[in-house]
């Protein structure tokens, strides 16, 4: 038998083709010629079928962490303006709420290295990262993945870290919460964390396969987990408090910002991934095509972003308290476009959920 020769099926069992794209050849019944629910027809095709699995993981988890973490530059409300370590090699940060327009702070000299900001970027985020980023997962992952929302207790920590808080009366310290939450996903490869907050552990964000994550990074005699959430939870969890908070409450104004958010990164990641040929042609693309994809997603973001902060700070700084709900309001409305409905679109039928755009 040839290595491109299938071993029959049962009579009566319909033949299964060879997972690997145009390939039309029958896969073979043989256990070595298997991965997960996946089938080939030889050796060959099934390692290059996995490398373009993992290839494809590997993309949208990088395209995911650079546009948390733009979004984080522009709208995180908080900045680390300092950072030390303790005599027991914690990390502490020292951050404080900005009271200047962006223009006025871009003139502050940097006084904290770019690799430290972003720890300050991911302290306590991981939710806010979901409620923001499971469009854009869902319009890459759809008839490829299934995805998850996935929290988990005592996580361990490369490098411990904790905030310390400026406020008027007393600074506030900061631990890293107890319980983290993650997106899984799964496909016949296996499963795997997508963890973009990851440097708060002092760890560098990327993909990492679910068991061996729970083996090096959790302690299994006190995990009662993982605890699996469906996909969009955190988002429709976002769009329940925005519809029942008070408009002008704090919680109210932090919700619309980040739909805001949402919606227009939606807008730019539609809007060039579909010019290059949509998510299903770009995940077999090769390495120059993707990349300049995502570096076009990402300076379309990034020039968005920096332009909502730039509409924000007028309404924060130039407009009067009471007009400050309608200005929200009209930038909430003007964000969304045909490319965040489709979006969405992709993640209500992933999710099963009713879920606004």
């Amino acid at each position: 038998m040839t290595q491109h020769q299938a071993i029959s099926p049962p009579p009566g069992t319909e033949q299964q083709i060879c997972v690997l794209r145009l390939c039309n050849r029958p896969a073979s019944l043989a256990a070595s010629l298997s991965w997960g629910s996946a089938r080939f027809c030889s050796h060959e095709h099934r390692e290059e079928a996995a490398s373009i699995k993992l290839r494809e993981l590997t993309r949208i988890d990088r395209l995911l962490n650079r546009i948390f973490l733009l979004e984080a530059k522009w709208l995180h409300a908080f900045r680390t303006y300092a950072a030390a370590r303790s005599s027991t090699g914690t990390l502490v940060l020292f951050q404080h709420e900005f009271d200047l327009p962006l223009k006025e702070q871009q003139t502050l000299p940097e006084t904290v290295p770019r690799r430290l900001q972003e720890v300050g970027y991911c302290f306590n985020s991981c939710v806010h990262v979901l409620e923001i980023l499971v469009g854009v997962l869902a319009f890459f992952a759809e008839g490829s993945l299934e995805v998850e929302e996935v929290d988990i207790l005592h996580v361990k920590s490369n490098s411990s870290v904790i905030v310390i808080e400026d406020d008027p009366d007393e600074p506030r310290v900061k631990y890293v919460a107890g319980r983290h939450t993650m997106l899984k996903v799964s496909s016949w490869l296996g499963d795997f964390y997508l963890d973009p907050t990851a440097p708060q552990y002092g760890r560098p964000q990327g993909l990492q396969r679910c068991d061996e994550y729970l083996q090096r990074y959790t302690d299994l005699r006190r995990q009662h987990g993982p605890w699996s959430c469906v996909f969009g939870t955190r988002y429709k969890a976002m769009q329940s408090r925005m519809s029942t908070s008070i408009p002008g409450s704090e919680e109210w104004y932090h919700c619309i910002e980040t739909h805001t958010a949402l919606r227009s990164i939606n807008n730019v990641v539609y809007q060039v991934v579909k010019d290059a040929g949509g998510p299903s042609l770009l995940r077999e693309a090769g390495d120059t095509v993707w990349r300049t994809v995502e570096d076009t997603v990402v300076n379309g973001v990034d020039k968005k972003l920096r332009e909502l902060r730039c509409d924000m700070d007028q309404i924060w700084y130039s407009t009067r308290l009471s007009l400050w709900v309608d200005f929200y309001e009209e930038a909430l409305y003007r964000s969304h476009d045909d490319g965040n409905a489709a979006i969405m679109n992709a993640l209500v039928r992933m999710s099963g959920q009713e879920l606004k755009p």
